[in-house]
């Protein structure tokens, strides 16, 4: 059993100034900057303007997101890594998953690329909490670390870090789980690498609200009805929606959304009832995306990446 402070502590020490030298230094592999491009396009097209990116290294990403237009924080709990990100101008804080010290709701989204593989399986579900609660209801969280076929965790060691580091490698199944508790699953894509049984885990979640999913179901269907009585009928339902999202939120529930979601469908975008049958199905996109020497950039507004074809990863 890996106890998580006594993990965090060593790898506050594995990643120290010459790791951190290191890693500014290498050239980021492409599909690690499509991945951040495709979800910069998602966090575009809902409007989303703040991101906390945690376990961020040396602020490649952050500074990534930052030049385009989002007011970014960064956090990592090594300082070495952190003094790194504030060379590059960006608002950078040492902490650990479990230490960040945010206010409730601060961010519209999280980006957590391949750091979540450095938490022991048994405190998975705390990290993923304490990220939930720093995000606001509707905001989007991308998180993305390598898997494995079979599941396998525990101390790795190697010739650049000081101290062995812990990793875990947890099935496709065994993240939906966890995940599960804590977001709703927008999409999971497994993306094929060059690892003996390990692929790396591609997930875009999102924290449910109900205000949010009113605004957005409004907007996919177009508002095109103009009618009073609908109108006022939808804002009558939306106050009793912000009243159920508000009592679950003290109680860090989130409210059931069908009979509200069946609602504001009827009135914006079904002819009529029988066109309701059981709630609207809003799934997650799960694929499996091969390697493939043909691989290109997807085209903006894509919902999936292409085939992708990366070298072998690092860390």
């Amino acid at each position: 059993m890996y106890e998580y402070h006594r993990v965090m502590e060593d790898l506050r020490i594995a990643y120290d100034r010459a790791s951190a030298e290191r890693r500014d230094a290498a050239p980021k592999a492409g599909w690690k900057m499509r991945e951040r491009e495709r979800f910069l396009d998602l966090l575009q097209r809902e409007e989303m303007k703040t991101l906390l990116e945690v376990g961020a290294g040396t602020g490649q990403d952050s500074l990534f997101f930052q030049q385009h237009g989002l007011r970014v924080v960064c956090t990592d709990l090594s300082p070495a890594m952190v003094d790194r990100c504030r060379a590059k101008g960006l608002d950078a804080r040492v902490a650990d998953f479990l230490g960040l010290d945010f206010p409730a709701a601060s961010f519209d989204a999280v980006y957590a690329f391949n750091c979540l593989l450095h938490v022991p399986s048994g405190d998975l579900g705390r990290v993923l909490g304490r990220i939930r609660q720093v995000l606001r209801p509707g905001g989007l969280m991308y998180l993305g670390v390598y898997g494995h076929e079979h599941g396998e965790e525990g101390l790795v060691s190697d010739d650049q870090h000081p101290v062995p580091r812990f990793f875990a490698f947890r099935t496709d199944a065994r993240m939906r789980d966890a995940v599960a508790a804590h977001f709703g699953l927008v999409s999971f894509d497994a993306i094929s690498l060059d690892r003996t049984n390990g692929h790396f885990q591609s997930m875009v979640l999102r924290r449910s609200g109900a205000l949010r999913e009113v605004d957005l179901l409004l907007r996919e269907t177009g508002a095109t009805r103009s009618n009073a009585d609908q109108v006022l009928q939808v804002l009558a339902v939306t106050a009793v929606a912000g009243a159920q999202s508000a009592a679950a939120e003290a109680s860090g529930v989130d409210p059931p959304l069908s009979l509200l979601t069946r609602y504001l469908i009827a009135v914006w975008g079904a002819e009529s009832p029988s066109e309701l049958s059981g709630d609207p199905p809003r799934p997650a996109r799960i694929s499996r995306r091969p390697c493939s020497s043909s691989s290109s950039t997807p085209a903006s507004g894509s919902s999936s990446t292409s085939p992708l074809h990366p070298p072998r990863p690092r860390r």
